[in-house]
């Protein structure tokens, strides 16, 4: 080859390498997403979503969304204003595809500039009033105010409360669960838009916002351990009765959701306790547990009531019974019905049955089994009880002498 040629294929193979190059930078530049701006100074209502027209020449454009991670897209109008494309977001009432759009969720949006779409862009939509610390643990997401250390105390008890009640349920949580979590249910108000409390508190210390499109998004209005325990159990709760979860009465879930947090407050027993001991009142019938109280006593006696029916059906039946109950749940058969085949009381006999054992079910320790080791006036002996008289002489003596020798 002579030098000539052997200089041209060199340049002809550099100038290939800079178009290849060239190509895969304007590749690279078609696959990233049109740069998007997110206003939220209409924070809870409206979201506006602002982008820089990549043409002057564009004569229609449209925002597509769709929830993460499997929600069906959504399209909306954008306005062009020069070059300037936006669209605003109704957060209480946005389109027919999400009754409305929690904070939390995680979107995936595009723009469709004159029938073409850009590549996706992902947005996690949180409350912009707190800077918002993240962890993440065996599907569990937490998003609290504050650090990310602060979120990963959370996250375990989460994590706990999976490993907890799904092993006692045999159940696993296939969806992924993510936590909101804001200090009190007056924080939460600002975040929530004013179309479905009047602007008030949530009435109730935790709910479910979201999970048709594939996420459960929770969220819970107390920054506690306990409060993302309770929650988490309501999602084990949910997969064990799959798919008539609604089914599943209230006494049963707060039960479960005490369970997960370990021995109940002794103040709750006791207030269940005096039923039994005073004999004053009497307790909830299954109707009225549908209602959980408003006022402390009561809610006392709610939540005493509740972890000792629990307690007395793990006791006598075992946690395979209660796997039994869920089962049935999920086949379609009501909850008291299953609750009399499983357990063989039906509405009336199981609680007048359970007042016979309250007593004794509310003294049983978390996780509510009663010790097989017998009392220890039960393990007495002859043998053991003369060590004890010989130790009752004999430490007052060794006492004496040791006083004196140190005199």
């Amino acid at each position: 080859m002579t030098r000539p040629r052997f200089f041209a294929l060199v340049a002809a193979m550099l100038s290939a390498c800079v178009l290849a190059g060239a190509a895969v930078g304007v590749l690279r530049a078609q696959a990233s997403p049109l740069p998007t701006e997110f206003i939220l100074d209409g924070f809870p209502e409206v979201i506006e979503l602002r982008a820089e027209a990549p043409s002057a020449d564009i004569t229609d454009a449209a925002l597509q969304l769709r929830l993460l991670p499997a929600g069906e897209p959504t399209i909306v109008n954008a306005n062009l204003d020069g070059a300037q494309l936006s669209a605003r977001i109704l957060t209480a009432e946005p389109t027919a595809v999400w009754d409305w759009l929690p904070v939390g969720a995680e979107l995936e949006y595009l723009w469709i500039i004159d029938g073409q779409p850009t590549p996706p862009g992902n947005w996690r939509y949180l409350d912009p009033r707190f800077d918002w610390g993240y962890a993440v643990h065996d599907g569990i997401a937490v998003w609290r105010p504050g650090s990310d250390l602060q979120a990963e105390q959370l996250v375990d008890h989460g994590a706990g409360a999976i490993e907890l009640v799904g092993d006692l349920l045999e159940t696993s949580v296939e969806q992924p669960v993510s936590l909101i979590v804001w200090p009190s249910s007056t924080a939460a108000a600002g975040g929530i838009p004013a179309a479905l409390f009047g602007g008030q508190p949530p009435p109730i210390p935790r709910m479910t916002v979201a999970q048709r499109h594939g996420e459960r998004i929770i969220y819970i209005f107390r920054d506690t351990g306990g409060s993302v325990r309770d929650a988490v159990t309501g999602a084990v709760i949910d997969a064990a009765a799959q798919p008539n979860a609604a089914a599943v009465p209230m006494w049963i879930r707060v039960a479960l959701g005490l369970w997960s947090q370990g021995p109940m407050n002794g103040f709750y027993l006791r207030r269940a306790g005096s039923v039994v001991i005073l004999d004053h009142e009497d307790y909830y019938s299954f109707e009225e547990l549908e209602t959980f109280p408003t006022t402390w006593q009561f809610q006392a006696l709610y939540l005493g009531q509740s972890g000792g029916m629990l307690s007395w059906m793990l006791q006598d039946w075992g946690p395979p019974a209660l796997i039994e109950l869920f089962s049935q749940v999920g086949d379609g058969v009501d909850f008291y019905r299953a609750l009399e085949t499983v357990y063989g009381y039906d509405r009336e006999q199981f609680i007048a049955e359970f007042t016979q054992n309250a007593e004794r079910a509310l003294l049983l320790t978390w996780p509510y089994i009663e010790s097989e080791t017998p009392p220890f006036w039960e393990r007495l002996n002859i043998g053991l009880i003369m060590a004890i008289v010989v130790a009752v002489i004999a430490v007052p003596f060794i006492a004496y002498i040791g006083y004196r020798l140190l005199q």
